[in-house]
C-alpha cells in the first residue's frame, strides 16, 4: 500500500507491485481481494481520485497539472475516472454532476 501511495503519480502495474512485495501477481489480486476488498486496479484508481479531489480543494493549480500529478494523462482522463468511481446515485433521475471536476476547474485562466 505504502508503494501505491508513493508512486501515484506513476504508471503501476499489477505486475510490479506483484514484485515490489514478492507475491505472484494472483496471489497479489487474492489478497487485495480478500483485505481490502477491491481490486488492485480499483485501489489505484480510488486512490488517485481522491489524491485529486484534496489537491482541486487546496491548490491554486489547473486541472491538467493535477490530473498529471495524480497519474491521470489528462484532465479528461480524471473525469472519467471520477464518474466511474462514485458509489451514490442523485435521486429522481436528477442530473450527475462530477465529484472530482466540473468546467470551470479544468478551464481555470
Amino acid at each position: 500500500m505504502t508503494y501505491i501511495e508513493t508512486h501515484l503519480s506513476e504508471r503501476l502495474r499489477v505486475e510490479a507491485i506483484a514484485g515490489m512485495a514478492n507475491l505472484s501477481t494472483r496471489s497479489l489480486m487474492r489478497l487485495f481481494r480478500k483485505h481490502v476488498r477491491t481490486s488492485v486496479v480499483e485501489f489505484i484508481l480510488r486512490r488517485r481520485v481522491a489524491r485529486a479531489r484534496e489537491l482541486l480543494r487546496k491548490e491554486g493549480r489547473t486541472c491538467a497539472e493535477i490530473a498529471f500529478e495524480c497519474g491521470f494523462g489528462r484532465c479528461s482522463t480524471s473525469t472519467a475516472s471520477s464518474a466511474d468511481t462514485r458509489t451514490s446515485h442523485p435521486p429522481n433521475g436528477a442530473p450527475r454532476r462530477n465529484l472530482l471536476l466540473d468546467e470551470r476547474s479544468c478551464s481555470r485562466d
